[in-house]
């Protein structure tokens, strides 16, 4: 349930960001949002699971062994917040793609687009090849938006695979690992402003093991 899309430099520059952005401290963000409406942010996570019940929020209809929760911290900033609730969506939307096997479903194509879009596509392609599909939990957590120029935002967050497995479509075998370090994932993600308003995953990186998401 892990991949990734590069692109050199890039990489290099958003692995940089992930070291010190996921997982990180507290401290107020130096990159301000000129024109953003502040909020007084929270001070816990708000854990989403499998969906969200905002307003307006696209439906996540996973089956009933899978379950994927958002776990973010309200930023104080309505534009990071967006970026932040966005990333999530693509999440979901990746994940409920490969436990469904479609990859053409509306709300991937919402929130997947570009590098991103054509690399997941051929996971669940993969998948099906193989005779696979998901189950179990996903948690992602510790967002960070690192950055928003114009229409481009990266962001970091940390992933838990520790409870999620492939499973065989034809027997239901659950295809179980062990937890490792590698349970944990690192990424760094950037989105582009779709012209509906909504932040869309065009790109990812990501560093299994990540010193910073581990539990």
């Amino acid at each position: 349930m892990k991949k990734r899309t590069t692109g050199g430099a890039l990489a290099a520059a958003l692995a940089a960001l992930l070291l010190t952005a996921c997982g990180g401290s507290d401290d107020k963000d130096s990159d301000e949002i000129e024109g953003a409406g502040k909020e007084s942010p929270s001070t816990s996570a708000e854990a989403s699971p499998s969906g969200s019940a905002e307003a307006g929020a696209p439906e996540f209809d996973f089956p009933s062994d899978v379950t994927v929760t958002i776990a973010a911290k309200p930023t104080g900033d309505k534009v990071k917040d967006a970026v932040v609730r966005d990333a999530g969506y693509a999440n979901q939307a990746i994940k409920l793609a490969l436990a469904k096997g479609d990859p053409e479903l509306p709300v991937f194509q919402d929130y997947v687009i570009g590098q991103a879009s054509s690399d997941w596509r051929q996971s669940v392609a993969d998948f099906k090849k193989k005779g696979h599909t998901v189950t179990g939990k996903v948690e992602f957590y510790d967002f960070k938006v690192t950055g928003v120029k114009g229409e481009r935002a990266t962001v970091t967050y940390c992933e838990d695979q520790s409870h999620a497995y492939r499973k065989e479509i034809a027997t239901k075998k659950v295809l179980k690992t062990e937890v490792t370090k590698n349970s944990y994932t690192g990424h760094a993600d950037t989105l582009q402003k779709g012209p509906e308003g909504n932040w869309r995953l065009i790109d990812q990186f990501y560093e299994e093991g990540a010193a910073t998401c581990q539990r």
